[in-house]
This record gives C-alpha cells, structure tokens and sequence, in this order.
C-alpha cells in the first residue's frame, strides 16, 4: 500500500483576498482561512434569530468550517479584512504559514 502525502514544494503562492468591515468570509468543508490582517468574529444564529459569537480572531489566526461543528457558523468580519485560503491538501505543510506572514 501507498501514501501519497502533499508536496509542499508544489503548493502555488496562496493568494491573498480582501473582504470589507461586515462581509462574510465564504465557507467552504475542505478549507480553512488565514487571517493576515484586521479582526473577525465566529458565530451561530439560534434557531429564535439570536447570534451567539465563539470568539474574535485576529492576525496569523486559522478560521473556518472544518474547525466547528456548529451548524449554522458563519465568519463575519468586523474590520477590513485580508485573509489566505488554505485548501486540506496543503494543512500539513508548515512552511506555507510563514511563507505567507
């Protein structure tokens, strides 16, 4: 049997994106998204329209769907926001994180 593991010398340069004060940073089940400037918040709504925030994240943090279990959740910025998507493939590859800072 073979194990293929990711080849981090592969990997193209992440590519930045930039989301304004109150956007929603998409979601996706296979990424997560690096956060290199400004602050956003991970939330619920309740089923009674109450928005209950997990926490406030800021520079170098790691947000995203694969990370919670809660259903809805949602990335809200609350400044402007730059953020990396990180695709599963590439979450072993430690240097892609200090690369991208």
């Amino acid at each position: 049997m073979t194990i293929l593991m990711p080849q981090c010398d592969r990997i193209i340069e992440p590519k930045l994106t930039n989301f304004t004060r109150r956007s929603f940073l998409p979601l996706r089940q296979d990424s997560v998204w690096l956060l290199q400037t400004g602050v956003v918040r991970t939330l619920t709504i309740l089923e009674d329209g109450t928005s209950v925030t997990f926490g406030l994240w800021g520079e170098g943090d790691i947000v995203g769907k694969p990370l919670s279990q809660a259903n809805p959740y949602q990335i809200e910025s609350l400044t402007p926001v730059e953020a990396t998507l990180i695709h599963k493939q590439n979450w072993q590859c430690d240097s892609l994180v200090a690369e991208s800072r």
